[in-house]
């Protein structure tokens, strides 16, 4: 399944939910930079809505966040949602 939208966890500003056509945007605003694109290790390796996914500096992801959505966390909530 393609990815239709992106949820953005953060310590300061909570959860924000954004069209994933607006995701670039969305967080550039925020400063976050895109530094590439995810691809998987291994061919099969992941799941369809993370392939191509932008990554970005300063947030932790892509990740799965359910079908059709793909997550990001900075690392402050990453840590807290990981213990």
């Amino acid at each position: 399944m393609e990815a239709t939208s992106a949820i953005i966890v953060t310590e300061n500003q909570g959860m924000v939910e954004v069209s994933f056509e607006n995701l670039e945007a969305a967080a550039s605003v925020r400063g976050w930079a895109v530094t590439g694109y995810f691809k998987p290790y291994r061919v099969g390796g992941c799941r369809p809505e993370l392939l191509g996914a932008p990554v970005f500096a300063g947030l932790v992801g892509p990740m799965y966040g359910g079908p059709g959505i793909v997550r990001y966390e900075d690392s402050k909530t990453n840590d807290r949602m990981s213990r």
